[in-house]
């Protein structure tokens, strides 16, 4: 797959780390074994090899290294009870993704590149109970999410940190009705991939105003639009590539990162 050819595991981020847990269990060392085992242990696809900054010069230590500095990202205790309020990390309805909010900013603090934040599982898949489940995802997110472009601003790490906000598709601006007699009380909304709304932070984009819209259905983007290729090439401008310029080797040939779709930098979103 396109996945696997360009995101082998040498290369792939840490899978999942679990907010209640407040760490990831693998970052603790399996009993009994010595140091070296430990480092073959720990393997080349988790989280140690993107938090270490190349503090030893030992290849071998650098898992450990990076082991001893993923633990103390994850400990949410360091933190003030105001910055732990400001995220809700204690309240029972923003306490898993506040959880999520403040690890992320604290692993930026650290170095760490990408990182990538879910809600609770498949929660946002509306396909019925929207009147109920919409409000409930937004109560769990909305506050979370403001306070890490707060906490990123307050410590002057915003400009440098792009915070982008969306999923893969939207919803139809129509209603779906689940199977069942009682179908009409538990509508939804199916999936929309012709016009949606994302937002982004920091980074070098303009702030406070709105890019693009849709027809008077709220069903296809008709202004301004924005493809997948647009987005992805206008974000490694900003980190200074240029999409057209990079190509990954594989199976014998050079494959483009965009493999022949037309991408163009969306000045327009740009300060």
């Amino acid at each position: 797959s396109r996945d696997y050819l360009f995101n082998k595991d040498g290369y792939e981020g840490m899978w999942r780390l679990k907010a209640n847990m407040g760490r990831h269990g693998s970052l603790y060392p399996t009993h009994g074994l010595g140091p070296v085992a430990q480092c073959l242990n720990i393997g080349r696809g988790d989280a140690m090899d993107y938090l270490v900054s190349m503090t030893t010069d030992d290849f071998t230590l650098a898992p450990l290294a990076g082991e001893m500095a993923a633990k103390d990202a994850f400990e949410l205790t360091q933190e003030t009870k105001a910055t732990r309020d400001l995220y809700g990390v204690e309240g029972p309805v923003t306490r898993d993704y506040g959880s999520r909010c403040l690890i992320a900013r604290r692993l930026v603090e650290r170095g760490v590149r990408f990182v990538q934040l879910w809600n609770n599982g498949q929660s946002w898949d509306h396909h019925g109970e929207i009147r109920k489940a919409l409000p409930d995802r937004v109560k769990e997110i909305d506050r979370p999410t403001a306070a890490l472009v707060t906490d990123l601003k307050r410590l002057g790490l915003l400009d440098t940190t792009i915070v982008h906000c969306g999923g893969e598709m939207g919803r139809l601006p129509v209603i779906q009705v689940p199977l069942g007699a009682d179908g009409l009380k538990r509508v939804g909304r199916d999936h929309n991939t012709y016009g949606f709304s994302q937002w982004v932070a920091g980074g070098g984009f303009k702030k406070g105003f709105c890019w693009g819209a849709t027809d008077e259905f709220s069903h296809k983007a008709i202004e301004n639009i924005v493809t997948p290729a647009d987005w992805l090439t206008t974000v490694l401008h900003q980190f200074g590539l240029d999409i057209k310029k990079l190509e990954y080797k594989a199976n014998g040939r050079s494959i483009a990162l965009l493999d022949g779709n037309a991408g163009q930098v969306v000045k327009g979103i740009l300060a």
